[in-house]
């Protein structure tokens, strides 16, 4: 009988040992196999604002070696101008300082793209003032998650 026991006992640790370890394997494929989403809760869509201004909302699935960007595109001359790399908050929010967001006036989009670390490089150097004013296209990697039309007025 206490040979049965502890067959019971190694199994059972055998049992626990092996959920501990596929446990966080199977969680991060769970979690790998999700697609990003991303959301912009303010400013309104299709909405009259002054510049400057900010933006806020939500992310969810954004793999930690991706990074969120904020860019303007200009629904006048149809060029990409990068505000800036988006914090990911551990609440799952995002958000730029009050007056982050300064484009010219007339038809604008503010679009949140997810592009690799390792694609990023156009956008720092253009944040960096190593580019020409406004972007004519984005790294192929770039992909578009959010978007918001607006009019920017005085």
């Amino acid at each position: 009988m206490a040979r049965n026991r502890s067959d019971w006992i190694a199994a059972g640790a055998l049992l626990v040992a092996a959920f501990a370890v596929a446990f966080p394997l199977v969680r991060e494929a769970w979690d790998n196999s999700q697609k990003p989403s991303v959301t912009i809760d303010a400013p309104s869509p299709r909405k009259t604002i002054k510049s400057p201004f900010g933006a806020n909302g939500t992310w969810s699935h954004v793999s930690a070696s991706d990074d969120l960007w904020l860019i303007v595109r200009s629904g006048i001359e149809g060029r990409w101008y990068p505000v800036g790399r988006l914090p990911k908050l551990p609440d799952h929010t995002w958000k730029t300082a009050g007056n982050a967001i300064q484009p010219a006036l007339g038809a604008q989009q503010i679009e949140i793209f997810r592009v690799p670390e390792t694609a990023d490089a156009t956008l720092i150097n253009y944040i960096n003032g190593r580019a020409d004013p406004g972007l004519s296209g984005l790294p192929a990697e770039a992909e578009r998650l959010a978007g918001e039309d607006l009019t920017v007025a005085p």
